[in-house]
């Protein structure tokens, strides 16, 4: 009977999991009712006063998206993106090792080779867009050998 509990919640949550966001933000709330309208948001803003919502935005869970991490990621490529363009292409530079910071890298040599690599994926024109150079370096950078703790 417990299995049989378990297997329902499990399924439930799943459910839950990939609703839309209402108005009470991401959250606890958020995956238990979702984007119900009415007084059931308001029960759902007081289920993210838990803390999930906190930790959600941070770490990117409970339906708040990618986290801080990504959006700090977003905004050191966009005020950098120049300068890391050119130390990519060269494979080593200041923006290399602030974004190997960033990101938690273990082994910044490893990063100059593997985005030096993939210049001409993380940079496929000049027109390219901050955001897709971030996520292009977060995938590269998942897809190889390097170790790096806040890839997401």
């Amino acid at each position: 009977m417990k299995k049989l509990i378990f297997v329902a919640a499990l399924v439930s949550f799943s459910n839950f999991a990939n609703a839309k966001i209402g108005t009470a933000g991401c959250g606890l709330g958020n995956i238990v009712f979702g984007s119900k309208p009415g007084l059931i948001q308001v029960v759902a803003a007081t289920l993210n006063l838990t803390g999930f919502q906190t930790i959600g935005m941070t770490a990117g869970t409970s339906n708040c998206g990618d986290g801080i991490m990504s959006a700090q990621l977003d905004n050191y490529v966009e005020v950098n993106q120049i300068a890391l363009a050119n130390d990519v292409s060269r494979g080593n530079g200041e923006t290399i090792d602030g974004l190997a910071k960033l990101l938690g890298c273990q082994n910044g040599s490893s990063v100059n080779q593997t985005l030096k690599q993939n210049y001409e994926v993380i940079f496929p024109n000049t027109e390219v867009k901050p955001k897709q150079v971030s996520r292009t370096i977060r995938e590269v950078l998942k897809n190889s050998s390097v170790s790096c703790s806040h890839l997401g």
